[in-house]
């Protein structure tokens, strides 16, 4: 068949991360069958299906029975050569008979930013379904254009950044009474403006975890993040100890410590999940989820969590750094109900919108232009996860 875009076989180049497998496609003009006589037609067809895959259009599949369908995306389980790319593909296609979650690790080099957030947040933001989205981005150092990409992710509802830094200071028009930002830090300054975009924007509207993990903020950072409409859990890393028993004053968090879950009077602390050696990022950020929506009443949040979408897990970091996430002290906050109830009053008032208009103007002065563009529980999904 003679290639063409209609076809769906034209050639088509796509980010590396989006078509890597753990295992390898054998060449169908290379192949030679192990066994007595030649192949089957059947399998003279996967093999070139397989070797194809990363060329389809979202209309390839769109009059494949679920038959064949499903008998593709077996032979790329069973292969190992199913990719992030071609499981959307299928999902897309055969949402209740496709596994609801897929697990990424995307490798970086802790010498540079991570330059596959653009294209990252560019594919997550457009997905033709919806999903529970998890992204742990560590050992890497990441810039205000980063964290500006990462808005556009509706979807998200866990967001790790570990060890970031290298922060580009000159994003923002810095007046003399601002300390700069040192490299390799995020402060309380750059946390508080992407607190701000966030919440006029609209941004992040089902984020329940995040994690900022940088020795340049304090807990006035708390309250900036507070802006994002159903966060719940918060952690910040701190140079020293004094940091963690600062008093809080009128922000709308507590320490975990000195909070319970409410289907449990026991305390509990997200920590001990991060801490755990026997399980990998994604099944710690699935873990830090379900506690989220265990942890408090989410009626007064601005979304309800849904227990019927597929997970997509994806662990951006650079395996070859051995330093530790969590070297230096740090502590999880849980925001109280009562707290978003007083930040909403204060949110709607006169004075609140005038506050968060005034210090739009000034984020728009100093930022550079940015180019934008099966029904089931949560615990049995997360079950499934793991």
């Amino acid at each position: 068949m003679e290639a063409s875009p209609s076809s769906g076989f034209w050639p088509v180049t796509h980010p590396a991360w989006m078509t890597h497998t753990r295992g390898r496609k054998d060449n169908p003009r290379k192949y030679r069958n192990r066994g007595n006589g030649a192949s089957s037609l059947r399998e003279m067809a996967l093999r070139s299906c397989i070797w194809n895959i990363d060329n389809y259009g979202e209309d390839t599949l769109s009059s494949v029975p679920l038959y064949y369908g499903t008998m593709i995306y077996d032979r790329l389980m069973t292969g190992n050569t199913l990719s992030i790319r071609s499981w959307l593909l299928f999902k897309a296609r055969y949402q209740e008979n496709i596994r609801d979650h897929y697990r990424l690790t995307v490798r970086g080099d802790s010498s540079e930013s991570p330059k596959e957030i653009p294209s990252i947040a560019k594919q997550l933001s457009s997905l033709s379904f919806e999903t529970l989205t998890f992204i742990c981005i560590r050992n890497l150092p990441i810039d205000m254009d980063a964290l500006w990409q990462l808005m556009h992710i509706t979807s998200l509802r866990v967001l790790m950044l570990q060890d970031s830094g290298a922060l580009r200071h000159e994003v923002f028009d810095l007046s003399e009474t601002v300390a700069k930002p040192d490299a390799g830090e995020i402060t309380d300054y750059i946390v508080r403006k992407w607190s701000d975009a966030v919440h006029d924007r609209r941004h992040f509207p089902n984020l329940r975890v995040l994690e900022l993990q940088s020795a340049g903020i304090t807990t006035g950072a708390l309250k900036s993040v507070a802006l994002f409409p159903s966060l719940v859990f918060c952690n910040l890393i701190f140079p020293s100890a004094q940091f963690l028993l600062d008093g809080l004053g009128d922000s709308p968090w507590v320490p975990c410590t000195h909070a319970s879950t409410q289907n449990n009077s026991q305390n509990f602390n997200p920590s001990t999940i991060l801490a755990r050696l026997d399980i990998d990022m994604h099944r710690k950020m699935a873990l830090l989820y379900q506690a989220a929506l265990d942890y408090v009443d989410t009626s007064n949040l601005a979304t309800s969590p849904k227990g019927d979408l597929p997970i997509l897990s994806l662990d951006y970091t650079d395996p070859s750094d051995q330093n530790s996430s969590h070297r230096n002290r740090s502590m999880w906050y849980l925001r109280t109900s009562d707290g978003c109830k007083t930040l909403q009053e204060s949110l709607d008032s006169t004075q609140g919108r005038r506050r968060r208009r005034e210090n739009d103007d000034q984020f728009q002065q100093g930022k550079r232009k940015i180019r934008a563009s099966r029904k089931k529980g949560v615990d049995s999904l997360l079950g499934e996860f793991f």
